[in-house]
């Protein structure tokens, strides 16, 4: 009986891991509830509505080291963006390919399939030997719809370019709050019409 027990423990354990939130962090939570979890804040901006965060998160992933999240007062956390850094590349950019497409793999591996996606499969005309300077004319964009209870309504993968020979990827989490967020600010302007 004990066996079962550790056993199930175990499984669960498991399973709550694979439905972890990202970064450690979960839409919805108060700036309160983001530091009981073991979130340090490196910089923080006051906004009328909420805070504007730079973080050292929970559960950091190894090639994502920035993090900013937007925390509303009203609906808590609603706005995650892990970036990493800058690499620098030749014109080929393979450093910065093959980040995009080790981060989409996992994106994938976790959410299932891309519910939307622009790949350099879609330009005919894709230079795959300047791949940098390709991306800043012909951009290149996964989405992910993550819904169910997670609190994530998408995420978004898309390569940034610094310069010419230098890039970096973000992972954007917008959690199905956000939309009270977009609604607040459509309506501020509505009597001034």
């Amino acid at each position: 009986m004990k066996t079962i027990l550790s056993i199930f423990t175990f499984i669960c354990f498991c399973c709550s891991l694979l439905a972890a939130d990202p970064f450690g962090l979960e839409m919805g939570w108060s700036i309160d509830q983001i530091l009981e979890a073991g979130a340090e804040i490196k910089e923080k901006e006051d906004e009328e509505t909420g805070y504007l965060l730079a973080l050292d998160v929970p559960s950091p992933h190894p090639d994502l080291p920035v993090y900013v999240v937007l925390v509303d007062n009203e609906v808590g956390l609603y706005y995650i963006q892990a970036v990493g850094i800058g690499k620098s590349d030749s014109r080929d950019g393979i450093t910065l390919e093959n980040l995009y497409d080790k981060l989409h793999f996992q994106l994938s591996e976790k959410y299932g399939e891309p519910i939307l996606e622009v790949s350099k499969y879609d330009y005919p005309d894709f230079d795959y030997l300047n791949w940098m300077s390709e991306i800043e004319t012909k951009p290149v964009a996964a989405c992910w719809g993550a819904g169910g209870d997670s609190g994530i309504d998408t995420i978004i993968l898309q390569p940034e370019l610094i310069d010419a020979e230098t890039g970096t990827c973000s992972v954007i989490y917008n959690g199905l709050n956000s939309s009270v967020i977009r609604e607040r600010d459509y309506q501020k302007g509505i009597s001034a019409l």
